[in-house]
């Protein structure tokens, strides 16, 4: 449901699914984390600005339930992204 509303048609599906992102991950298994966390990038990179803010949002909550490993290399590159925006 979540890969569903973050890769919506509209933008209000995927503004929502940035709220999501923080409580699903911690439930689902190693190999659904990865995807996760694509999908995340993915709207913190989005064409519509709504769903970078939602995303600039979430980032910290989302940073709280991911893995060590992956907050330096991932998360601060979504960070720089979002921080460089309009």
């Amino acid at each position: 449901m979540l890969k569903r509303l973050a890769t919506g048609d509209w933008f209000t599906s995927r503004t929502s699914a940035c709220g999501l992102f923080s409580v699903a991950y911690a439930r689902v298994s190693p190999a659904l984390k990865g995807e996760l966390r694509n999908l995340f990038r993915s709207l913190c990179r989005d064409d519509t600005p709504m769903v970078r803010r939602a995303a600039a949002s979430k980032l910290g909550e989302f940073a709280k339930v991911v893995e060590q490993d992956f907050l330096k290399d991932e998360l601060m590159s979504m960070f720089n992204d979002l921080a460089c925006d309009e």
